[in-house]
């Protein structure tokens, strides 16, 4: 990692809402200029190509002063240097400046990490220490998921599902006649995501299995992982084709509360309520069966929740639109998936003492001459 300071135009910026151009502390030069603040970033880490990049967006604003292009052409620019942590600032009422769509936008390309609103100051300090550590610990700068496929299968997509909802799928690079390699970021020992790999098969006779693919991890440095391979059995039996994995399921619902949460709030800014109350509705049925009470209260922050099981809401008249920040950031956030633990089996009940059977006098649990059990016998001493 590295740290240190840029300076734009030539000064020095202590207010990280002032523009990156220099000029007098007027409404136009305190404007945002995320896009020139990430290339200077960029032009800082490049004195030391060696380190692993990681720099930390703490805003409480847009990007004003730069055209939208302007900011996607300077995310291009900074792919592959660095990751990013966002911070977004916003009051301690839940009023946020910032654009959670335009966050998401730079986050998602530079690293995956979550886009996390502060409402509470105090706890900022705490959080960067959290995040350089997590940093520090770093040792792989630019791993990559390989993904190999025979003739008769094709890549449908490839997504990361955990923290965050990432489709990694338009940054497949080709790797000879059979490899696609999408990246995933700096990795240190700690670091835990999930990602979700769809295949296209061509169809096959019922009892067919086939090998469809191979994946492995790489590093710029030519490092490799054993290859995992990937097998399909081709079956007319309705049960086991429609059975989803529960690991689908969970991450699958949380796509589509996204989903739902994105439409929700198209339609609203578009002025057609109804519809977004349809799909925010939604949205609140699948917080509510996913248990996840952090999106179902920023949802009430923007609709009156009814019936949150069958999904019926009531959208909030005249909210702030700086209220739906939080949840337009944390729609892409994901809780991750655990195994379900196994029932405990009952261990075997043990003897209190000696119990008489067969004429003799038993220790055990069971009767060593017929094997009846000391409960079954009747006998309970």
């Amino acid at each position: 990692m590295l740290s240190g300071r840029a300076r734009a135009g030539g000064r020095g910026r202590a207010d990280p809402r002032r523009g990156a151009a220099g000029g007098p502390p007027d409404a136009a030069a305190r404007r945002s200029a995320i896009g020139r603040w990430l290339l200077l970033a960029r032009d800082l880490l490049a004195g030391r190509p060696d380190a692993i990049g990681h720099v930390i967006l703490l805003t409480d604003g847009r990007n004003e002063s730069q055209h939208p292009d302007e900011l996607r052409a300077a995310v291009a620019a900074c792919t592959d240097r660095f990751t990013v942590d966002c911070r977004a600032v916003g009051s301690a009422d839940g009023v946020h400046d910032w654009d959670g769509t335009e966050l998401l936008g730079i986050a998602e390309t530079l690293g995956g990490n979550p886009v996390v609103p502060v409402e509470d100051l105090a706890a900022l300090a705490a959080d960067f220490a959290v995040v350089l550590t997590q940093a520090m610990t770093r040792r792989v700068g630019d791993a990559r998921l390989r993904v190999r496929t025979p003739e008769i299968a094709r890549i449908r997509f490839v997504k990361q599902v955990f923290p965050t909802i990432v489709d990694l799928t338009p940054r497949g690079v080709a790797v000879g006649a059979l490899g696609t390699d999408f990246p995933i970021g700096a990795w240190s020992p700690t670091d835990q995501r999930d990602y979700q790999v769809a295949l296209e098969v061509d169809p096959m006779p019922a009892g067919a299995t086939r090998r469809i693919g191979w994946l492995s991890l790489h590093t710029g440095s030519g490092a490799q992982g054993d290859e995992e391979p990937l097998t399909v059995e081709f079956t007319d039996e309705v049960d086991l084709f429609s059975t989803v994995h529960d690991t689908v399921a969970h991450y699958t619902g949380q796509q589509d509360y996204a989903d739902a949460f994105r439409r929700g709030l198209r339609a609203a800014e578009a002025g057609r309520l109804d519809e977004a109350e349809e799909h925010f509705g939604r949205a609140v049925a699948l917080a509510h069966a996913g248990g996840n009470r952090d999106k179902l209260a920023l949802l009430a922050r923007i609709v009156e929740v009814l019936d949150a099981p069958a999904g019926r809401v009531r959208l909030r008249r005249g909210v702030d639109p700086r209220k739906r920040q939080p949840s337009v950031v944390h729609a892409s956030q994901t809780s991750r998936w655990r195994a379900a633990e196994p029932a405990a089996v009952p261990a075997p009940a043990v003897a209190a003492g000696p119990w008489r059977h067969c004429g003799q006098e038993r220790t055990s649990a069971f009767c060593g001459d017929c094997g009846v059990g000391r409960h079954a016998s009747g006998v309970d001493a």
